[in-house]
């Protein structure tokens, strides 16, 4: 039992953290760069970068970067329409750093 208690709480990442979203902004002149934040909690906010060099999805709190996520032009689409579809719903987009990629707006 106690190799599987450690094996557990070695395999869970301890920087894992989840992020509610209600709000995404395209950044100022720029077609497909968003910011997304929380319009009750201004301590995160993420910004979608599928525009540049590098399409990332970081995460910040409290202006400070927690979490660098590199994409690929098909997977920051598919982050983009995972958002606007949540959004369509009526609902907000819950992002958890260790699954960025996972389908639907629950955490």
């Amino acid at each position: 039992m106690k190799k599987i208690l450690i094996s557990l709480i070695f395999a869970t990442p301890l920087y894992a953290n989840t992020y509610l979203f209600d709000q995404i902004a395209t950044v100022e002149d720029l077609d497909a760069n968003f910011i997304m934040d929380n319009s009750n909690n201004s301590d995160y906010f993420a910004n979608l970068d599928c525009q540049s060099f590098f399409q990332k999805l970081d995460f910040y709190e409290n202006d400070q970067l927690i979490t660098e996520n590199f994409l690929n032009i098909s997977e920051c689409e598919f982050i983009y329409g995972e958002i606007l579809q949540c959004f369509k719903e009526g609902k907000s987009k819950c992002f958890s750093t260790e699954n960025i990629f996972k389908q639907g707006c629950d955490c």
